[in-house]
């Protein structure tokens, strides 16, 4: 499954059975990503290009060129809500939430 690591403000996209990235990305095209993957949670990753080239969306060079490179290492058709969901994203958000509450600042 794809997977999103943040090192110091930029993202690296690894899929299974790769240790290196596959891909890198910046930190607003990979919250892009995630948004349009929680708003359209049965798109498959093929599905999520289709819809960012279709003109429904301002294009973006960037997010294209990762969905591509995810689909061209097999994760194409899995659906890109569950495997953005498994990676450490989700995990990262509770992380700095419970950061934020632990000294006092707002969520």
């Amino acid at each position: 499954m794809p997977e999103l690591s943040i090192q110091n403000g930029a993202d690296d996209w690894h899929v299974a059975n790769r240790t290196k990235p596959v891909a890198y990305s910046t930190t607003s095209t990979a919250d892009v990503i995630k948004v349009f993957a929680k708003d359209h949670p049965d798109f498959t990753f093929k599905q999520l290009r289709e819809f960012f080239c279709s003109g429904e969306v301002i294009y973006d060079p960037e997010i294209i060129t990762i969905l591509d490179t995810l689909i061209k290492y097999g994760d194409g058709d899995k659906i890109a809500h569950v495997c953005l969901n498994l990676n450490g994203l989700q995990r990262e958000e509770e992380r700095l939430k419970k950061e934020r509450r632990r000294y006092g600042r707002a969520n």
